[in-house]
């Protein structure tokens, strides 16, 4: 007998479409869950575990949208920012990433900060200059072309991080970005299909007494 494979590889596509499945059935709605599919098929491209990291969203309490202060964003009461929500918060407002005066934006407490980063190179390419990204040690520089810079480490895979910001990076030298990492643990698939089914509606009686042809198809 053959040892169940531990991890499979699956295109970008198949990525961005499951994960789109998975978030609408954790309940966000179509907007969301289509930013959702973006970002995981983003990070993946990028080199990073992109589906696993949407999982581990997915599958924690729900953040907040933000509450926009000035260059400060953050939840009301002791809520932490979705990063979904918050991204699709910088993608209309792309412009406070930049400026004023390279200031930029603080994201207070905010989960799972390495979902911000598809994002925030969607920013940079609609502003056209490079952004930088830092939280806890983390600092990721994004170029308007969609390249990914050095200083990933451990602190991605954290699941809040205090304070983020996000600000220009005049003149950044920002590499090209890292092979696709495109191998999925099959426990994390399983697990986002599990989520992905739950945007499918039970059959009924009615509805299985409705289904084929009214018409017979003999001569």
């Amino acid at each position: 007998m053959n040892p169940v494979p531990q991890t499979v590889s699956y295109s970008l596509s198949e990525i961005e479409a499951l994960a789109l499945k998975a978030a609408r059935g954790a309940g966000y709605d179509w907007g969301l869950a289509e930013e959702a599919g973006m970002a995981a098929r983003w990070l993946a491209q990028a080199g990073q575990p992109g589906p696993s990291l949407l999982l581990a969203c997915l599958e924690a309490p729900r953040g907040a949208a933000p509450v926009i202060d000035g260059q400060s964003w953050s939840a009301n009461g002791d809520n932490r920012l979705c990063p979904l929500m918050t991204g699709a918060t910088l993608s209309d407002r792309a412009s406070l990433a930049g400026g004023p005066g390279g200031a930029g934006v603080t994201l207070c407490n905010l989960g799972f900060p390495v979902l911000i980063l598809p994002f925030a190179a969607a920013a940079a390419r609609r502003l056209g200059l490079a952004l930088r990204v830092d939280w806890d040690g983390v600092a990721v520089c994004l170029s308007p072309e969609a390249r990914l810079g050095a200083g990933l480490t451990d602190g991605l895979l954290a699941s809040h991080a205090p304070l983020v910001k996000i600000t220009s990076a005049h003149g950044a030298v920002v590499p090209d970005l890292v092979g696709a990492q495109l191998l999925v643990p099959l426990a994390d698939w399983k697990a986002l299909e599990r989520l992905a089914l739950a945007t499918t509606v039970p059959a009924t009686s009615r509805s299985r007494a409705g289904a084929g042809s009214a018409s017979s198809d003999n001569d």
